[in-house]
């Protein structure tokens, strides 16, 4: 859904999806934005996240400029960042499905209090060199961990 769109203003509540893939207009969403159901910015030009998004199903940030997600955010479902930049987890991120994180060779370290309810997937990243010694114990030669994590 590419769009021209280059500011939104602060406080947007989406009860359902919000597309805004492969938007190069935008770089970053407004303070209190709450989206009820995915927010898809796949291949866009986003680089910053507001504190306190909330995303009631998938965000979907791949391929986009992100380097550091920021406190408090919380994904309903599925957090994908495969083949980012990122850099920088915030503490208390909250991921109800999977966290998705193949390919991010510049993230070293998971937060303090990550509650992720679903799987890790971190093949091709730095994390597979990790050295939380039980985090590592829970890592699947496929690269995945299964069941979740909580991390305080």
């Amino acid at each position: 859904a590419w769009t021209g769109i280059e500011l939104i203003s602060d406080g947007l509540f989406v009860g359902g999806d919000l597309h805004l893939d492969g938007c190069r207009s935008l770089q970053s969403l407004p303070k209190g934005l709450k989206v009820g159901g995915d927010l898809n910015l796949l291949n866009s030009e986003i680089r910053f996240l507001p504190e306190g998004l909330e995303v009631g199903g998938d965000l979907n940030l791949e391929n986009t400029n992100i380097t550091f997600l920021p406190k408090g955010l919380k994904v309903g479902v599925d957090l994908f960042l495969a083949w980012t930049g990122i850099e920088l987890i915030s503490d208390g991120l909250f991921v109800g499905g999977d966290l998705h994180l193949d390919g991010c060779r510049s993230l070293q370290s998971l937060p303090k209090g990550l509650k992720l309810l679903g799987d890790l997937e971190i093949r091709e990243s730095l994390l597979e060199d990790y050295s939380d010694k039980e985090l590592l114990k829970m890592i699947k030669p496929d690269g995945y961990i299964k069941g979740g994590i909580i991390r305080s």
